[in-house]
């Protein structure tokens, strides 16, 4: 006689699985602040930086309104990004305010809920469930929210970032440039990535990077400028260094002593270009995501909307039940909520550098070192 299988909630021994019960309660919490932070984006929408893409999308379709710009940017306006972002944007634009950013945040949290799920499942052990709890916790966090909330397009980023990992883990590496390519809304962000293919000569996935690059160009030199001309001489340099704003390690000293603040950033991109390059391959997991962490500390402009990138890398790190990582997500939780300017090591700062401690010490036991 056959005996029945167990039921998913017990062991064979008939205990009750602990692990299985824990991890189904955490995500019904989970689905809980989920469902309470759409109802709180939605009914306080704020989506400050949408509102530039926006209202280039309307000029793009010749719908904008002097009223309408003043109401929505009370200040000085201009469009510093390709015009392909407002082409993207445009369907939005035909749309009330109130309704397109709302479609805008439920697609943001789409989007970042998409790519980590697609992390997890390059990343975490077979399991569903715990593949979909790791996803959900990780598209919740306050980092995330605070990117939600303002309306940025880090979750496009995210998600070329995804796309890009999952293609390469099937062997379409010139698919996975083009993906890749999408992530150029924030250009400065990827430096890191790029630089650490171009010093391991991923020729195919650079290849399709460029050809990605380069329609991108053309269809934003074709679509022309999207808002007046900006002073570059005023505006690049309190937007390379953050204004004070960035919580990488580089953008906390420039108030402090900004010849310091570059030349930390010099130096310490110089020699992770150094360490990448000698770096023996194939590289490992833990080293890319070691690699990516510190190029974002030494990157002087990296805003609180930025740090849905680490997403993967915080994934990578609790999963190996690393303990600093914990004490890391504590800390990017609180900072993301009360950073400022005016402290020269903030939480966010902290949690970045015991992040990157977590990550070394999780490849250090991956390779017997520890």
């Amino acid at each position: 006689m056959n005996r029945e299988a167990p039921l998913p909630n017990t062991l064979p021994t008939g205990q009750p699985n602990r692990e299985f019960l824990r991890d189904r309660r955490l995500l019904v919490l989970g689905l809980g602040v989920l469902v309470g932070e759409l109802a709180f984006l939605l009914a306080w929408p704020h989506g400050e930086d949408f509102w530039q893409h926006y209202l280039a999308a309307q000029k793009l379709l010749g719908i904008v309104t002097p009223a309408q710009q003043q109401e929505l940017w009370p200040y000085p306006y201009g469009y510093p990004y390709l015009s392909f972002v407002a082409l993207l944007i445009s369907p939005l634009a035909v749309l009330p305010p109130l309704l397109a950013i709302s479609l805008w945040t439920a697609l943001s949290l789409m989007g970042l809920g998409l790519a980590n799920w697609m992390f997890a499942g390059l990343l975490l052990p077979a399991g569903g469930n715990r593949r979909a709890l790791w996803a959900l916790g990780l598209s919740i966090w306050p980092a995330s929210f605070v990117s939600v909330w303002m309306g940025q397009s880090a979750a496009l980023m995210v998600l070329s970032l995804a796309v890009c990992a999952w293609l390469v883990r099937r062997g379409r590496s010139g698919r996975a440039g083009l993906a890749l390519s999408l992530a150029l809304i924030k250009p400065h962000l990827l430096v890191g990535t790029l630089a650490g293919l171009a010093l391991h000569r991923r020729g195919r996935i650079l290849g399709g990077f460029a050809c990605g690059l380069a329609g991108l160009l053309l269809l934003s030199w074709a679509l022309g400028p999207l808002g007046p001309p900006l002073d570059v001489e005023a505006y690049l340099p309190d937007w390379f260094l953050g204004g004070g704003f960035s919580v990488s390690l580089v953008g906390r000293l420039y108030p402090f002593s900004p010849p310091l603040a570059v030349g930390l950033a010099l130096v310490g991109l110089v020699g992770l270009a150094i360490w990448w390059w000698r770096h023996p391959r194939p590289v490992g997991v833990e080293d890319a995501a070691l690699g990516f962490t510190l190029s974002l500390l030494f990157i002087p402009h990296l805003r609180v909307h930025d740090l849905v990138l680490l997403n993967p890398v915080y994934m990578l790190a609790l999963q190996r039940g690393e303990p600093w990582s914990w004490v890391s997500a504590l800390l990017l939780s609180l900072g993301a909520l009360v950073s400022t300017r005016s402290m020269l090591l903030d939480p966010i700062t902290l949690a970045l550098v015991l992040l990157a401690i977590s990550v070394w010490r999780v490849r250090g036991v991956t390779r017997g070192l520890g």
